[in-house]
């Protein structure tokens, strides 16, 4: 079973001594290409990795969810926008696997926002987290972030699309 417990940390701040600064104890990151510019803020890149840190960790204050986690999860540029998500097709678990996860454990989500840029996959997460947590999203949180060139699957990953 997870383990969950609350920790006060200091608040966090930008990591190239900037202006930005987040009122939180914990924010836990998923994403796969994007790096936090924010000291404090804990990345996790996969499935995997968020779950070990939910086990192994205490209960971040706030979670930061993207979608598409894997280089499948791209869409092909000729799918267009309006291509369903195939689900079924997938090898590699995605962000929803991860709310899931959270929701299935009945673990303590207190608050939670939303980065992807896939609309589909946001508004997926966000159902279930919504039905999970109804009053815990927080819709203004934007965390700076960098973008890590060499994790773009060798240049196969551009403005979402997989070319």
């Amino acid at each position: 079973m997870p383990r969950c417990r609350w920790l006060p940390r200091p608040w966090l701040e930008h990591n190239d001594g900037g202006s930005q600064r987040l009122g939180f104890r914990s924010v836990l990151y998923l994403d796969d290409v994007r790096v936090p510019l924010v000291r404090g803020v804990d990345l996790v890149r996969n499935y995997d990795e968020f779950v070990f840190y939910l086990q192994t960790h205490e209960m971040p204050e706030v979670i930061s969810w993207d979608h598409d986690i894997a280089e499948e999860h791209y869409p092909k540029a000729s799918e267009g926008d309006d291509a369903t998500i195939p689900y079924d097709s997938y090898t590699e678990k995605t962000g929803l696997d991860c709310a899931r996860y959270v929701v299935e454990n009945s673990l303590p989500l207190e608050l939670w926002a939303v980065h992807s840029f896939n609309p589909e996959g946001a508004d997926n997460i966000r159902r279930i987290l919504h039905a999970y947590r109804p009053h815990g999203e927080f819709r203004d949180l934007f965390i700076s972030y960098r973008v890590e060139e060499h994790k773009i699957y060798r240049g196969r990953i551009d403005r979402g699309w997989r070319i």
